[in-house]
Protein backbone atom coordinates (compact mmCIF):
# COMPACT_ATOMS: atom_id res chain seq x y z
CA UNK A 1 0.00 0.00 0.00
CA UNK A 2 1.49 3.60 -0.95
CA UNK A 3 2.19 5.48 1.95
CA UNK A 4 -0.17 7.96 2.74
CA UNK A 5 0.43 11.83 2.96
CA UNK A 6 1.09 13.42 6.22
CA UNK A 7 -1.75 16.35 6.61
CA UNK A 8 -1.47 19.05 8.68
CA UNK A 9 -4.63 21.06 9.32
CA UNK A 10 -3.57 24.73 10.63
CA UNK A 11 -5.73 27.22 11.97
CA UNK A 12 -7.25 30.49 10.21
CA UNK A 13 -7.48 34.32 12.12
CA UNK A 14 -11.15 33.32 12.78
CA UNK A 15 -10.13 30.22 14.58
CA UNK A 16 -7.88 32.12 17.33
CA UNK A 17 -10.36 34.33 17.99
CA UNK A 18 -13.34 31.67 18.46
CA UNK A 19 -11.55 28.99 20.19
CA UNK A 20 -10.77 31.50 22.73
CA UNK A 21 -14.27 32.76 23.36
CA UNK A 22 -15.50 28.86 23.09
CA UNK A 23 -13.56 26.50 23.92
CA UNK A 24 -15.28 22.77 23.75
CA UNK A 25 -13.29 21.65 26.60
CA UNK A 26 -14.60 24.94 29.05
CA UNK A 27 -18.36 22.63 28.54
CA UNK A 28 -20.03 19.59 29.68
CA UNK A 29 -19.74 16.68 26.53
CA UNK A 30 -23.14 16.36 25.98
CA UNK A 31 -23.24 20.32 24.34
CA UNK A 32 -20.32 19.78 22.53
CA UNK A 33 -21.99 19.91 19.44
CA UNK A 34 -23.60 23.20 20.05
CA UNK A 35 -20.30 24.73 20.71
CA UNK A 36 -18.55 23.79 17.66
CA UNK A 37 -22.16 25.16 15.55
CA UNK A 38 -21.81 28.40 17.66
CA UNK A 39 -17.62 28.18 16.56
CA UNK A 40 -18.75 27.92 13.18
CA UNK A 41 -21.34 30.55 12.60
CA UNK A 42 -18.74 33.11 15.09
CA UNK A 43 -16.40 31.97 12.33
CA UNK A 44 -18.62 33.25 8.77
CA UNK A 45 -19.73 35.83 10.99
CA UNK A 46 -16.01 37.17 11.33
CA UNK A 47 -14.98 36.34 8.16
CA UNK A 48 -17.52 38.29 6.39
CA UNK A 49 -16.84 41.33 8.82
CA UNK A 50 -13.20 41.09 7.60
CA UNK A 51 -14.33 42.03 3.57
CA UNK A 52 -16.48 44.54 4.47
CA UNK A 53 -14.28 47.53 3.98
CA UNK A 54 -12.63 45.98 0.69
CA UNK A 55 -15.57 45.63 -0.59
CA UNK A 56 -16.33 49.56 0.01
CA UNK A 57 -13.42 50.27 -1.53
CA UNK A 58 -13.69 48.73 -4.48
CA UNK A 59 -17.38 50.29 -4.97
CA UNK A 60 -16.04 53.90 -4.53
CA UNK A 61 -12.92 53.34 -6.90
CA UNK A 62 -15.53 52.03 -9.19
CA UNK A 63 -17.60 55.39 -8.88
CA UNK A 64 -15.09 58.02 -8.98
CA UNK A 65 -13.25 56.06 -11.66
CA UNK A 66 -16.52 56.57 -14.01
CA UNK A 67 -16.76 59.92 -12.88
CA UNK A 68 -13.33 60.87 -13.73
CA UNK A 69 -12.97 58.61 -17.03
CA UNK A 70 -16.61 58.99 -18.05
CA UNK A 71 -18.44 62.04 -16.58
CA UNK A 72 -15.52 64.12 -16.61
CA UNK A 73 -15.80 66.49 -19.62
CA UNK A 74 -20.01 66.37 -19.27
CA UNK A 75 -19.85 67.93 -15.40
CA UNK A 76 -17.28 70.29 -16.69
CA UNK A 77 -20.09 71.74 -19.04
CA UNK A 78 -23.21 71.86 -16.85
CA UNK A 79 -23.65 75.41 -14.68
CA UNK A 80 -25.56 73.71 -11.44
CA UNK A 81 -28.77 74.95 -10.68
CA UNK A 82 -28.97 76.63 -6.81
CA UNK A 83 -32.25 74.87 -6.62
CA UNK A 84 -31.02 71.18 -7.18
CA UNK A 85 -29.17 68.65 -5.79
CA UNK A 86 -26.83 66.46 -8.26
CA UNK A 87 -26.31 63.19 -6.87
CA UNK A 88 -24.24 60.24 -8.39
CA UNK A 89 -25.35 56.95 -6.04
CA UNK A 90 -24.37 53.93 -6.11
CA UNK A 91 -26.72 51.00 -4.72
CA UNK A 92 -24.02 48.24 -5.00
CA UNK A 93 -24.57 44.20 -4.54
CA UNK A 94 -20.47 44.07 -3.83
CA UNK A 95 -20.69 45.94 -0.69
CA UNK A 96 -24.29 44.84 -0.09
CA UNK A 97 -23.25 41.41 -0.06
CA UNK A 98 -20.77 40.87 3.26
CA UNK A 99 -23.23 42.99 5.15
CA UNK A 100 -26.05 40.79 4.48
CA UNK A 101 -23.63 37.51 5.30
CA UNK A 102 -22.58 39.14 8.41
CA UNK A 103 -26.53 39.65 9.49
CA UNK A 104 -27.48 36.08 8.42
CA UNK A 105 -24.01 34.60 10.03
CA UNK A 106 -25.17 36.49 13.52
CA UNK A 107 -28.68 35.84 13.62
CA UNK A 108 -27.64 32.06 13.31
CA UNK A 109 -25.20 32.79 16.08
CA UNK A 110 -27.36 33.74 18.18
CA UNK A 111 -30.32 30.83 17.58
CA UNK A 112 -27.55 28.62 18.55
CA UNK A 113 -26.54 30.72 21.78
CA UNK A 114 -29.95 30.25 22.74
CA UNK A 115 -29.99 26.31 22.22
CA UNK A 116 -26.39 26.59 23.98
CA UNK A 117 -27.82 28.34 26.84
CA UNK A 118 -31.00 26.61 27.56
CA UNK A 119 -29.04 23.08 27.38
CA UNK A 120 -26.50 24.21 30.42
CA UNK A 121 -29.81 24.62 32.54
CA UNK A 122 -32.15 21.50 30.78
CA UNK A 123 -30.39 18.82 29.27
CA UNK A 124 -33.48 17.69 27.47
CA UNK A 125 -36.91 18.84 26.83
CA UNK A 126 -37.67 22.13 24.70
CA UNK A 127 -36.13 25.31 24.57
CA UNK A 128 -37.49 28.58 23.77
CA UNK A 129 -36.75 30.86 20.91
CA UNK A 130 -38.11 34.37 19.52
CA UNK A 131 -39.23 37.49 20.88
CA UNK A 132 -41.34 38.36 22.92
CA UNK A 133 -42.64 40.45 25.71
CA UNK A 134 -40.46 40.83 29.42
CA UNK A 135 -42.17 40.69 32.40
CA UNK A 136 -44.93 43.04 32.35
CA UNK A 137 -43.59 45.62 29.92
CA UNK A 138 -45.19 46.39 26.14
CA UNK A 139 -41.57 46.16 24.33
CA UNK A 140 -41.03 43.12 22.49
CA UNK A 141 -37.37 41.90 22.58
CA UNK A 142 -35.16 39.46 20.21
CA UNK A 143 -34.39 36.68 22.54
CA UNK A 144 -36.79 37.30 24.95
CA UNK A 145 -38.49 34.16 25.13
CA UNK A 146 -35.01 32.98 26.68
CA UNK A 147 -35.08 35.61 29.31
CA UNK A 148 -38.22 35.14 30.66
CA UNK A 149 -37.67 31.04 30.54
CA UNK A 150 -34.42 31.99 32.50
CA UNK A 151 -36.55 33.67 34.96
CA UNK A 152 -39.13 30.93 35.36
CA UNK A 153 -36.32 28.84 36.48
CA UNK A 154 -36.39 26.94 39.79
CA UNK A 155 -35.18 28.13 42.54
CA UNK A 156 -31.89 26.94 43.07
CA UNK A 157 -30.82 27.52 39.30
CA UNK A 158 -27.02 28.52 39.41
CA UNK A 159 -27.05 32.50 37.82
CA UNK A 160 -30.52 31.96 35.59
CA UNK A 161 -31.56 36.20 37.15
CA UNK A 162 -28.17 37.26 36.31
CA UNK A 163 -28.03 35.34 32.81
CA UNK A 164 -31.47 36.51 31.77
CA UNK A 165 -30.88 40.21 32.82
CA UNK A 166 -27.49 40.52 31.10
CA UNK A 167 -28.65 39.40 27.56
CA UNK A 168 -32.08 41.49 28.32
CA UNK A 169 -29.53 44.34 28.71
CA UNK A 170 -27.77 43.83 25.69
CA UNK A 171 -31.29 42.69 23.36
CA UNK A 172 -32.64 46.62 24.31
CA UNK A 173 -28.70 47.97 23.39
CA UNK A 174 -27.88 46.17 20.28
CA UNK A 175 -29.41 42.59 19.73
CA UNK A 176 -32.84 43.44 18.16
CA UNK A 177 -31.93 46.57 16.64
CA UNK A 178 -29.47 44.11 14.61
CA UNK A 179 -31.86 40.83 14.17
CA UNK A 180 -34.43 44.11 12.68
CA UNK A 181 -31.82 44.48 9.84
CA UNK A 182 -31.04 41.15 9.18
CA UNK A 183 -34.96 40.77 9.33
CA UNK A 184 -35.32 43.98 6.74
CA UNK A 185 -33.30 42.44 4.34
CA UNK A 186 -34.90 38.68 4.46
CA UNK A 187 -38.77 40.32 4.05
CA UNK A 188 -38.55 43.47 3.01
CA UNK A 189 -35.18 44.70 1.29
CA UNK A 190 -32.79 47.05 2.29
CA UNK A 191 -32.89 47.87 5.65
CA UNK A 192 -34.72 51.47 6.76
CA UNK A 193 -32.09 52.99 7.72
CA UNK A 194 -29.20 51.85 4.95
CA UNK A 195 -27.80 54.75 3.12
CA UNK A 196 -25.61 53.74 -0.01
CA UNK A 197 -22.50 55.34 -1.41
CA UNK A 198 -22.80 58.37 -3.02
CA UNK A 199 -20.87 61.46 -3.84
CA UNK A 200 -22.65 64.98 -4.45
CA UNK A 201 -21.36 66.14 -8.16
CA UNK A 202 -20.98 69.68 -7.34
CA UNK A 203 -20.44 71.17 -3.90
CA UNK A 204 -21.08 75.27 -3.57
CA UNK A 205 -20.39 75.53 -7.34
CA UNK A 206 -17.55 73.29 -8.14
CA UNK A 207 -16.97 69.83 -9.38
CA UNK A 208 -17.50 67.32 -7.08
CA UNK A 209 -13.35 66.03 -4.99
CA UNK A 210 -12.54 62.34 -3.41
CA UNK A 211 -13.70 63.67 -0.11
CA UNK A 212 -17.04 64.65 -1.07
CA UNK A 213 -18.01 60.55 -1.21
CA UNK A 214 -20.30 59.34 1.33
CA UNK A 215 -19.43 55.90 2.01
CA UNK A 216 -22.46 53.77 2.57
CA UNK A 217 -23.67 53.33 6.35
CA UNK A 218 -26.21 51.51 8.36
CA UNK A 219 -27.72 52.95 11.53
CA UNK A 220 -25.12 55.97 11.07
CA UNK A 221 -22.15 53.87 11.09
CA UNK A 222 -20.23 52.97 8.03
CA UNK A 223 -20.85 49.98 7.14
CA UNK A 224 -17.28 48.49 8.37
CA UNK A 225 -17.72 50.15 11.76
CA UNK A 226 -21.35 48.66 11.83
CA UNK A 227 -19.92 45.19 11.86
CA UNK A 228 -17.25 45.71 13.69
CA UNK A 229 -19.25 47.52 16.18
CA UNK A 230 -21.74 44.45 16.47
CA UNK A 231 -18.70 42.12 16.82
CA UNK A 232 -17.39 43.52 20.16
CA UNK A 233 -20.89 43.37 21.43
CA UNK A 234 -21.04 40.17 20.82
CA UNK A 235 -17.79 39.75 22.55
CA UNK A 236 -19.32 41.18 25.23
CA UNK A 237 -22.57 39.13 25.33
CA UNK A 238 -20.15 36.46 25.71
CA UNK A 239 -18.00 37.92 28.50
CA UNK A 240 -21.77 38.44 30.66
CA UNK A 241 -22.66 35.62 30.15
CA UNK A 242 -20.90 32.39 29.66
CA UNK A 243 -19.10 32.17 32.70
CA UNK A 244 -22.45 32.55 34.87
CA UNK A 245 -24.02 29.47 33.20
CA UNK A 246 -23.86 25.84 35.15
CA UNK A 247 -20.96 23.10 34.74
CA UNK A 248 -18.69 25.66 32.68
CA UNK A 249 -14.68 25.75 33.49
CA UNK A 250 -14.18 29.48 33.29
CA UNK A 251 -10.54 29.00 33.22
CA UNK A 252 -10.60 27.98 29.69
CA UNK A 253 -12.41 30.91 28.51
CA UNK A 254 -10.53 34.17 27.65
CA UNK A 255 -11.95 37.24 27.49
CA UNK A 256 -12.80 39.05 24.65
CA UNK A 257 -10.33 41.32 24.89
CA UNK A 258 -8.11 38.75 24.80
CA UNK A 259 -9.83 37.08 21.52
CA UNK A 260 -9.84 40.68 19.82
CA UNK A 261 -6.54 41.04 19.57
CA UNK A 262 -6.31 38.53 16.98
CA UNK A 263 -9.47 40.45 14.86
CA UNK A 264 -7.71 41.87 11.55
CA UNK A 265 -8.52 44.89 11.83
CA UNK A 266 -7.83 45.37 15.84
Amino acid sequence: MADQPATFVFSDWPDEVSLRLLNANAFPEFVSKLVDAARARLNLMLAHAATQSAAIDASVFRLTTKLDVEWSDDLGNVKPSQDLTYLARVESTPYVAPLHGFLYSLKSYLDVYVQLTCRMYLATGRCPKGRGKVGQGEDVWALGKLINWLRDRPVGSVNSDSVADAILSHSQNWITDAVEDRDSFTHHGDPPTLRHLEVPLFVAGRIWRPEDVRRPTLRGLALDEYCFDRVDSLGALMDDTLRLLPEIDTSLIQPWTSARSHLPWA
